[in-house]
């Protein structure tokens, strides 16, 4: 597992959007499933139930999952990206939600469609 963090080991104080009080957390998981079970399954869902306390509920979508190659290291901006993508187009397999279940097959076929329409 891959974690994004900056020289003092924390991401926090990576700043990408206007607001200063949106702070940024990355991670790679090998399934969405290993995530879930990290998120709700753990101590992490302590944090989870007590998130409410420390921050402020986004009128939009405030994360984004998307599928990447073996070895690939996304960068802040590249999630910048798949967010606002996913908030101006909705779930799909380039940019989505816990809420949806699209696998690395579902990415290539939407390659190949797009690919195919060029």
């Amino acid at each position: 597992m891959w974690r994004l963090k900056d020289e003092s080991g924390d991401a926090t104080n990576i700043q990408l959007f206007d607001d200063p009080s949106i702070i940024v957390n990355m991670s790679i998981w090998d399934s969405v499933d290993d995530l879930k079970n990290f998120m709700f399954s753990t101590h992490h869902k302590d944090f989870m139930r007590r998130k409410s306390e420390w921050f402020y509920r986004l009128t939009e979508a405030n994360y984004v999952l998307w599928w990447i190659e073996d070895g690939e290291i996304p960068t802040p901006q590249h999630a910048v990206s798949r967010l606002e993508h996913l908030r101006k187009h909705g779930e799909t397999p380039y940019a989505f939600s816990f809420k949806s279940r699209f696998t690395p097959d579902d990415l290539l076929l939407l390659d190949e469609l797009i690919s195919s329409k060029r």
